[in-house]
């Protein structure tokens, strides 16, 4: 699986276990996963302008991404990439 599947299949797990819990209605929850859905197609990831240098730890790459007006910022290979929701 790759991350993204991963990420959806554990948000539709946890969106399961939360309509057992509360005893929620299906169509509510079916509503939720694909909101959830939705949103999480609209992430777009860029490498970030200003970071210098190896990039070794994602909460310093999230700071610089944030500097720059992103919402997050992680490290893959070696180099920072910036997230934002809306492409």
């Amino acid at each position: 699986m790759t991350g993204s599947s991963k990420r959806l299949f554990t948000t539709m797990l946890l969106l399961l276990m939360v309509l057992f819990a509360t005893e929620m209605e299906p169509a509510k929850a079916w509503t939720m996963i694909k909101e959830m859905e939705r949103v999480q197609a609209r992430t777009c990831q860029s490498e970030s302008p200003q970071f210098m240098g190896v990039c070794t730890t994602n909460s310093y790459c999230a700071s610089i991404c944030n500097t720059e007006g992103f919402l997050d910022g992680k490290c893959q290979f070696f180099r920072c990439r910036c997230s934002r929701q809306y492409c």
